[in-house]
Order: structure tokens, then sequence, then C-alpha cells
């Protein structure tokens, strides 16, 4: 048995005894989740710069094929090419070793036509086939980017679940207290608006605000297995079937993104801690080609940023919540949290539909290379948002309930004082 509290209470502390179970520490879960986040961001960027790399080896494959109509090319214009696919090698993080190994010496591009033409279309083939190689390492690496973005809700889920306890416990110790409580305590920095820390009642209101904020949520999530199904459906059957599912694929993948105050296009939505805002860099298509607007979408990019006027606020003394705030601010705290448990089976369902796209998608079809692009796209952008978004949401939630902690320990100080 012990205190409902993040740290242990010491002797001078009036407080309520809870089952330990109850109270099981969330940091362990929330560092997992965040090692766990940093892990699909940091596959998300491979992702990112290797499929645009595949992407300019395959056209450096064409314009060097299109040289053999008039002769192939020189050795001078060999060794550049050479030069251009390596560092498009380490633009995308792999090795050239189709392409090195079929493209001939520099000096098979010497006089002979025929030796040029035929080592020109051998680097061409090779290029080809590298840019294949890419691609497919990047379906391989979507699905370890999706692998990692639902271990961090996992572990996020299960933070959610303690935090809702300790948040009950709390709401328990606020009915409990006793004794006259301290006219100041420290505050907790990451409760700020940006140029002042946050207590009372402006720090249940935020928070309320905070909880209230639609980003990344169920609908979200459930919006993103509808894209990958549909993105799932471009199997080549035809023109017709194909641009159909194209066109699902992408209202369901701006359903998934732009939701709630999250809009096409780039914009910003303030946050109410920290003086931070949430950005977002999405392209906007006002065209009826929705493949090209599909694929762009990719470009999306979320991020929570510190606005201009916004300083760093230090902790200092401010009054401290009272029981019945603590009873608000935890409260809201708990049901909050409570909405984790669909978060995690809405990514459960997301993994489930991109491991069977996964299967599905190859490289050799113009309508699977667009589901693969679709898909990289949008766990790109989900990747980037969910984990920023969702990150910061429980970090502040857990603070709010360690500084309703510091509160409630503030009940009794003045008589322990006397004594």
């Amino acid at each position: 048995m012990r205190f409902a509290s993040l740290e242990e209470l010491n002797d001078e502390t009036i407080g309520t005894e809870v089952d330990s179970e109850l109270v099981d520490l969330p940091e362990n879960d929330i560092i997992a989740a965040g090692e766990a986040g940093d892990e699909a961001v940091s596959i998300a960027e491979g992702v990112d710069a290797t499929s645009v790399a595949a992407d300019r080896l395959e056209d450096l494959a064409e314009t060097v094929e299109e040289t053999t109509a008039e002769g192939g090319l020189s050795d001078t214009e060999a060794e550049v090419v050479r030069q251009a696919a390596e560092s498009l090698a380490l633009i995308a993080r792999l090795p050239m070793t189709a392409a090195t190994r079929k493209m001939p010496s520099t000096e098979s591009f010497g006089t002979d036509k025929e030796a040029r033409i035929r080592s020109t279309k051998l680097t061409a083939e090779g290029f080809k086939e590298t840019a294949t190689k890419w691609k497919e390492a990047v379906v391989s690496a979507i699905k370890r980017m999706i692998d990692a973005i639902a271990k961090f809700f996992d572990f996020t889920g299960k933070a959610a679940v303690k935090l809702q306890a300790r948040a009950k416990a709390l709401v328990s110790s606020a009915n409990n207290v006793s004794g006259t409580q301290a006219d100041k305590v420290k505050s907790n920095a990451a409760l700020n608006d940006g140029s002042k820390p946050l207590t009372g009642d402006a720090l249940i209101s935020s928070y309320e605000k905070l909880a209230a904020l639609k980003l990344f949520d169920k609908a979200q999530l459930d919006a993103s297995t509808k894209a990958i199904v549909a993105l799932t459906e471009l199997t080549g059957k035809g023109e017709a079937a194909d641009k159909e599912a194209i066109r699902k694929a992408f209202e369901a993948t701006t359903e998934a993104l732009y939701h709630g105050p999250l809009k096409e296009g780039a914009g910003e939505v303030a946050l109410p801690f920290g003086g931070n805002t949430l950005h977002i860099d999405a392209p906007k298509g006002s065209d009826d080609d929705f493949k090209t607007r599909l694929l762009g979408i990719g470009g999306t990019k979320v991020a929570i940023r510190a606005a201009k006027d916004a300083k760093k606020v230090e902790s200092s003394e401010v009054a401290p919540l009272t029981s019945e705030q603590v009873k608000k601010l935890a409260g809201a705290v708990a049901t909050h949290m409570k909405t984790y448990d669909d978060l995690v089976t809405a990514v459960k369902a997301v993994k489930a539909a991109s491991d069977k796209a996964i299967k599905e998608i190859t490289s050799t079809k113009d309508a699977n290379k667009t589901a693969s692009s679709g898909l990289r796209g949008l766990t790109s952008a989900l990747v980037s948002g969910a984990y920023g978004v969702r990150g910061f949401d429980v970090r502040v939630s857990k603070a709010a309930l360690d500084f309703s902690d510091t509160s409630l320990k503030a009940y009794g100080k003045k008589e322990a004082a006397k004594a």
C-alpha cells in the first residue's frame, strides 16, 4: 500500500492510501512510447529519402536509355552519370550494388559505337534494377514504420490506463484531505500558457480545451484504415476501376489527415499549453487529378512548434489547486485518458489493413506503384502528426496529475510547520 502520488509522500503529508497496483507509474511506458515514436519518425524520414532517390534514378535510367538512339553515352558522359547515380545512393541511404555491377567501366564507353550502345543499355538496365530494389526496400520500411507507430500507441495506451488509475486515486485523496493548505507551491513547468504558469480554474479550462481538440483521434484512424483498404483496390484491373479506387483512396486519406481543426493546406492550430501551435504543411490541389493529389499528400508534415511570441516559462511559486479543483482536473484527465482505449483498438485495425496492403503491393504495375506511394504518404503524415500530438497530450496529462498531487500535499503543511 502507498499514497496516491507520483513521489512517496513524506511523514508530514496528510493523504489517503490506495492499492499500489492502481497507481502503477506510467513513466516507463511514456519513455518506451517516445522511443517507438522516434523510431517511426526516423524510418519515415528514410522512406521519404529513398522514395525520392528511386524516382530520380528511374528518370536517370530513362535519360540514359534515350541516348542509345544517338550512339550511347560517351566516356565523359558515363562518368557523370555514374557520379549522379552514386549521389542518389547517398540520398537513398542504400547501396548501388545492382547498378555498379551492371554498369561497365568508363573505358567501355569509348570510340566503338556498338560497344557504347551495349554499355549504355546495361547501365540503364542496372539503374532500373536498383530503383526497383530501392522501392522494395521502401515497402519493407513502411511495414516497420507502421509497426513502430502501433508500438507507440500500445505504450501510450498503457500509460493512459495508468494515468486514469492515478487520476481516480487523486480524486479519492481530494475527498479526504484535512488541515490548512499552504498558500504557495511550486508550479509545473509544463503547465503554462507561453507567458506565465497556469493554476486554478485557468489550468482546468486549458486542459479541457486540449482534451476537446479533435486531433488524430479515432475518426482519423478509422479513415486511415478506409484509405488503406481503398489503396489495395489498385490492382491494375483497368483504367476505370483504378480511377475510382484512386478517388476513394484520396477522399479517405484527406479525411484521415485533414480532420477537425486541421485543413488541407498550410496552417496552424493553437494549443493551450506552452505557447505551442500544431503546424501543418500540406499540399493543396485545385484540380480533379486525384492521383497527383493523392501522391502529393506524402509531402504533408505535421509538427508541434512554439509560437513566435511564446516565452520559456520557468517554475515559480503559485497558488495550489484546491481539493475541489483537483477533483475537477483529475476527473477531466481520467475521462480524457479513457478515450485512448478506442485509439489503441483503431490503430490495430490500421496495422491489420496495412499489413494486408503491403502483401498485395508490388512494384511491377503502375497501379500498385500508386498504391505504394499513397500508403507511404499516408503513414508518413500519420507518424509525424499522431506521434507529436498524442505524445504531447499524454505528457501534459501527466503534468496535470503531478501538479494535482503537489497541491494535495500542501494540505496540512501549516499545522506541520507549527508543530
